[in-house]
């Protein structure tokens, strides 16, 4: 499948920690929705190497995750089965909530070709023994670059990753946090009242009794 089909990554080399610009940071705090690339994509895997202990974190958990241009985000934990296959469909984004994920890729040093690993394919990597392999393949700009990242389980390596694997974690309700602060609530909207109200028609039982009431007043009222 094209998700996870072999493609040649750019050449760079640069540390995940890297901070944008001042005025890329500025640009995206006053607008971020403009400063989302129209054609952004991800493609992020985690792999678990042989003797890593089963982890509740979402980030050392093996699983893979594919967000498309059009804001459809794809997961899947059981990668094993996908064999490069495109992971099922979970949900689709917003697009605040796609501006929110570049942002991270962006704070975490991956928003640019020129600080991608010169690895080549580094979908055929594999992780070593105890250590946890994440595959990152960005789209944004016309251009298509990569990152191959391994750490230890249990430690805080690589932590701009792991707050971007964690995000499309939560994103795709795969997150190990409390449901308390991952649940999304759906959005209602108060349309203001019902402009066929005044079309319906009356209760034939209410309209007789009030005109029965009516008639019965006049009544009284009229001299005698």
């Amino acid at each position: 499948m094209a998700a996870f089909a072999s493609l040649a990554c750019t050449i760079g080399c640069a540390s995940t920690e890297a901070r944008p610009s001042g005025t890329a940071a500025a640009a995206a705090a006053v607008d971020p929705l403009g400063t989302l690339p129209s054609d952004f994509s991800i493609e992020l895997a985690v792999e678990v190497g042989r003797g890593v202990e089963v982890s509740p974190r979402a980030e050392e958990r093996a699983a893979a995750y594919i967000l498309l241009p059009d804001g459809s985000l794809h997961a899947e934990a059981e990668i094993a089965k996908l064999k490069g296959k495109r992971p099922a469909r979970v949900r689709r984004l917003s697009r605040e909530q796609e501006s929110d994920l570049w942002r991270l890729v962006v704070d975490g040093g991956f928003g640019s070709s020129a600080n991608s690993d010169s690895r080549g394919n580094v979908w055929t990597e594999t992780p070593s023994a105890g250590s946890i392999l994440v595959k990152v393949r960005i789209a944004a700009n016309g251009e298509r670059w990569c990152f191959l990242r391994q750490y230890a389980p249990a430690t805080d390596d690589e932590r701009a990753l792991r707050r971007l694997t964690r995000a499309l974690a939560r994103l795709a309700w795969m997150s190990d946090e409390p449901l308390a602060e991952t649940a999304e609530f759906p959005v209602r909207y108060d349309l203001g009242a019902d402009p066929y109200a005044a079309m319906q028609a009356q209760p034939l039982i209410g309209r007789a009794r009030g005109a029965a009431s009516t008639s019965t007043t006049a009544t009284e009222a009229a001299p005698r």
